[in-house]
């Protein structure tokens, strides 16, 4: 019995060693990559602000595009660790003059509840199964492509997504195993539907993985509950979506409606000169995900067929259950296939291993020996553990490059110090990636603050008072939500600062443009003090000077 207790405990202890590896991979890729404010503005610093919002106590955030709640409710509790350990000022003063330390503090939260998410698929596997392999081949789950670990590196919805997931397939090993389910139907029901309103809360893209639910649940009734639930649920995990409905029907129906990402492009919903070829680019991310997918469709095909003909009786919980994540997989790829990143697909990848068990489960469920289920069992976990191998390589590459890319961030880094603090007027027309200047970063979580902007503006006026921006939706230059011509800024006898960002070169001669009308009475001069190469920016200095004829306006 003793012997008993202390193999159970050492095989907890082994379901720990997964999580602990994914999150250490994870936070050594995030801190890795260098400054976030240079590279990786969007969304992290836009979560960023509307997050402290929400620490403070401002929920009436109007940030509803992913929606990403899920990560500004990560930001808030993260923000108010790192105060703890902050001397001195309001959370927000703290935020702005160390906002990496915040944008660290939310990943190393986030990936410690994916790892906690982990370790829990892990341990309920294993309890309610009673099967240890099985519960180690669930742990794979976010090993089976190293994308996966690469986009749990920043703090973008694909990652937060994570967790819910693992959520899902919790409950679901839970129902299988459980013969008295029927018996408190309401559980599963109330439990799906938090999993589901978790995960969307995380990004609408999450749609497909509510599915699998409604092919477990033996009624209707119970199906039309678990709809009505996450539908709740999700209003309230996602609450910006319910208080600004007229904003969120607008943008999510224009992105339905429109071919293009974020709304943009034809009023066409699908793009079919593109649609097709996106299709094949998704079905390439993870070759091996695309060809056990179509293997598992041959399974379902098979069994179905054969069942229908009474030759061979199949387990009909476990056929539904893989027909219905088929489905998921489809309908995940002709979404991201409409609106196409890679990253988009992130989460879908944790599938393949999930596939490989779901396929193996079918099958050995029919062997009658014990003996020779565990030996199917750990062929299942070589199996998986093959498919996880050939991830290494990449991951190693892609920290490799990381490690490069930083160090000439760096550099660049270093290259514009000198010009941080400077008193001349500066300039700033960015990539939404972000720039040397934290100010970029700033104004871009600044903007998307809505209404709640006033929690900054008085701390940015203060921060950065010869700041200003150059944004291709208005004629004006932009300052902490003012709207000033250059006459109103631009002070003569001093140089003024330009900095180009990357494909916004087209910005300085409307820049110039707008300086040189505003004073006709001065030559302009201009030098460029920095050219980066990586990427493509540079800094310019402009200057005035009196003409002793004065030009007419041009």
């Amino acid at each position: 019995m003793l012997n008993k207790l202390y193999a159970r405990k050492l095989k907890i202890a082994v379901l720990a060693v997964l999580p602990v590896v994914f999150a250490i991979i994870a936070i050594s890729l995030h801190f890795l990559s260098g400054k976030s404010f240079m590279q990786r503005v969007d969304p992290e610093y836009l979560h960023l602000f509307n997050g402290l919002n929400i620490a403070i106590g401002n929920l009436a955030v109007e940030y509803v595009f992913h929606p990403g709640t899920s990560i500004q409710i990560i930001y808030a509790i993260s923000a108010h660790i790192v105060d703890i350990f902050m001397p001195g000022g309001s959370i927000i003063s703290k935020a702005l003059d160390n906002p990496e330390q915040f944008v660290h503090a939310a990943n190393i939260l986030m990936n410690l509840l994916t790892a906690i998410s982990l370790f829990c698929l892990g341990y309920f596997s294993y309890k309610h199964s009673g099967n240890f392999i099985l519960a180690v081949i669930l742990q794979l789950l976010p090993f089976g492509n190293y994308r996966i670990i690469l986009m749990s590196s920043r703090i973008i919805p694909e990652a937060v997504m994570l967790a819910p997931f693992m959520i899902l397939i919790i409950l679901i090993i839970r129902y299988i195993y459980d013969n008295r389910r029927d018996e408190h139907p309401n559980l599963y029901v109330i439990g799906f539907a938090i999993a589901g309103a978790l995960g969307m809360a995380g990004k609408l893209s999450y749609f497909p993985f509510l599915l699998p639910p409604l092919f477990l649940f033996p009624n209707n009734n119970l199906r039309f509950k678990y709809l009505a639930y996450t539908i709740v649920a999700t209003m309230v995990f996602a609450f910006p979506l319910l208080v600004n409905f007229g904003k969120s029907w607008d943008w999510y129906f224009g992105m339905f409606m429109h071919s293009g990402r974020w709304g943009e492009g034809s009023s066409n919903i699908v793009n079919m000169d593109s649609f097709p070829g996106n299709i094949l680019r998704i079905l390439k991310v993870d070759v091996p995900l695309s060809v056990i997918a179509g293997i598992a469709l041959v399974e379902v095909v098979v069994c179905y067929i054969l069942g229908f003909i009474r030759k061979v009786k199949f387990n009909n919980l476990m056929l539904r259950l893989l027909l219905a994540f088929l489905i998921v997989f489809a309908l995940s790829v002709l979404m991201v296939a409409k609106h196409f990143a890679y990253h988009y697909f992130t989460p879908t990848l944790m599938l393949k291993i999930f596939f490989i068990f779901m396929m193996s489960h079918l099958m050995i469920l029919m062997v009658g020996q014990k003996k020779i289920r565990v030996f199917l069992w750990v062929l299942v976990l070589m199996l998986s553990v093959g498919m996880v191998m050939p991830q290494l390589a990449p991951l190693r590459g892609s920290a490799r490059k990381i490690i490069d890319n930083t160090a000439k961030y760096d550099e660049d880094y270093e290259l514009l110090k000198p010009y941080f603090h400077n008193a001349a007027t500066l300039v700033i027309s960015s990539h939404y990636r972000g720039s040397p200047f934290i100010q970029s970063a700033f104004v871009d979580g600044f903007l998307i603050s809505g209404f709640l902007k006033s929690t900054f503006k008085e701390e940015l006026n203060k921060r950065y008072p010869n700041t200003y921006f150059s944004l291709n939706w208005t004629e004006d230059f932009y300052y902490w939500d003012k709207f000033l011509k250059a006459e109103d800024f631009v002070k003569t006898g001093k140089p003024i600062l330009i900095y180009i960002g990357e494909d916004k070169e087209k910005d300085l001669d409307r820049i110039v443009e707008r300086i040189k009308t505003a004073f006709p009475e001065y030559n302009t001069e201009l030098k460029l003090l920095i050219k980066l190469e990586f990427p493509s920016e540079q800094l310019y200095q402009l200057s005035l000077k009196r003409a002793l004829v004065p030009n007419p306006k041009e």
